[in-house]
């Protein structure tokens, strides 16, 4: 009986392999024929020293003039687009995630420490502010510094500022660039400063402008959540807050004086820290002056 044969199974073709295979011939074959022939073309010149650039369609010799037409950075060994990718990844994560995920996307070799080097070589302008400050919110919090493996996990303190909720500005563990960046911008002759109950905030607040410009007001947000640290009712908890949205801060101490109840204390200690930067809530969003930047702070949400 007859019995067809059965033809091996093919294998999947690997897209991986083949872009690898393009990139080990491409310069043999592409650059000479076409990248050449279009970077002649665009920039007008061969003239000078021919050096090699980076780029994320592989290695590409250049000469001085066609550098300098095309403004690549002087002695820069990556194109504009390559750099770009390499700081958008960085910016994303850690730099050896970032080195892994060039060599995923691209197919591009950029070692963590190049690309750590590569970030810290940027000129980072200072944030345009078009107009005078009106408002603004500062919170501070804490980031994650990579150790050698084995070792503890260390924390640093940052700085973030959101000014007429248009720019954001951050300082890693440099109070003094960001109290330098607001004393040079201009200001409304009263200014509103929000923040949380932490002093590092309003110490910083205290060293701009002068405290007959500064509004500084408590945010809703963080005077709410501390409240909800009190062990009262949903009746005792309605109350205390109808007073203090209505800026009845007297009231609010009074009646959690009665209570006895964890927590009491503590908060009643907060609003007698803070009762100079606690308003009448209930009156500031009557007259139109309701946002999210006032009841969040906008740079904590």
């Amino acid at each position: 009986m007859y019995s067809p044969r059965r033809s091996q199974p093919s294998r999947p073709k690997d897209i991986r392999g083949d872009r690898d295979n393009s990139q080990k011939s491409s310069p043999r074959i592409c650059y000479a024929r076409t990248r050449l022939f279009f970077i002649k073309t665009e920039t007008g010149t061969s003239a000078g020293k021919q050096r090699t650039v980076s780029s994320t369609i592989g290695e590409i010799p250049l000469t001085t003039g066609q550098a300098k037409r095309l403004g690549l950075k002087k002695g820069t060994r990556w194109s504009p687009h390559l750099e770009k990718c390499c700081l958008l990844v960085s910016a994303n994560e850690s730099y050896q995630r970032a080195e892994e995920d060039l060599e995923t996307l691209l197919g591009i070799s950029v070692s963590h420490s190049t690309l750590q080097r590569m970030v810290q070589r940027q000129e980072w302008p200072s944030a345009p502010l078009y107009e005078p400050i009106e408002e603004m919110a500062l919170d501070g919090g804490m980031v994650r510094l990579r150790t050698r493996e084995g070792e503890e996990s260390q924390w640093r303190e940052y700085k973030a500022l959101k000014v007429n909720n248009q720019v954001n500005v951050a300082y890693f563990k440099d109070n003094q660039g960001l109290l330098s960046w607001v004393n040079t911008q201009d200001k409304k002759e009263k200014f509103v400063c929000l923040g949380d109950g932490h002093d590092g905030v309003w110490n910083l607040y205290a060293q701009i402008s002068t405290v007959q410009q500064r509004d500084e007001i408590l945010d809703w947000y963080h005077l709410m959540e501390n409240l909800h640290k009190v062990s009262l009712t949903q009746a005792q908890l309605q109350r205390v807050r109808h007073y203090l949205w209505q800026g009845q801060v007297v009231e609010a101490q009074g009646y959690l004086s009665q209570l006895r109840c964890r927590g009491a204390t503590t908060f009643r200690q907060y609003l007698k820290k803070h009762q100079s930067r606690l308003i009448n809530y209930q009156a500031r969003e009557a007259s139109g002056g309701r946002n999210d930047r006032l009841w969040n702070g906008g740079i904590f949400s």
